[in-house]
């Protein structure tokens, strides 16, 4: 089986890692678009970068801290991205959710990542959006 494919060599961070990819892009390429939502609104990379590190801030002063883990049922849009870049800046994990899940699996999900993060050193954090209150929990054991 031919492997001329595989490159075992690590890409430069600012070539792979959210944080410093977006950073290079907002200083590069500043007022190019970077997302376009269905209503017709338009991040460029540099409002991007300040939606980023805004949440961030706003998480942080939540008492999210990096290592944690956070489980967020945003639906896909806007939010969801502040959220999940935020989380990446502070250097979080993200765990998303679909809001459109059967009680019964949406269950299986949560105990999932209770499990995860009960084994962990980390606290986890429940957060709706960035503007709300999150509220955090040693989760129980599994």
């Amino acid at each position: 089986m031919s492997t001329s494919w595989f490159d075992p060599r690590v890409p430069a961070a600012d070539l792979c890692v959210l944080r410093p990819l977006l950073d290079r892009h907002a200083a590069a390429t500043p007022d190019k678009v970077f997302a376009r939502f269905a209503d017709g609104t338009e991040w460029t990379y540099r409002q991007t970068q300040a939606i980023a590190r805004r949440t961030a801030t706003g998480l942080a002063a939540l008492g999210v801290a990096q290592g944690d883990k956070v489980l967020s049922w945003l639906p896909n849009g806007p939010d969801a991205i502040r959220v999940w870049f935020g989380l990446n800046y502070l250097g979080c994990g993200l765990c998303a959710d679909q809001s459109r899940l059967s009680r019964r699996l949406l269950a299986h999900v949560v105990r999932q990542f209770r499990c995860a993060a009960d084994r962990g050193p980390r606290r986890s954090c429940w957060a709706g959006s960035p503007t709300s209150t999150a509220r955090r929990s040693r989760p129980p054991s599994c």
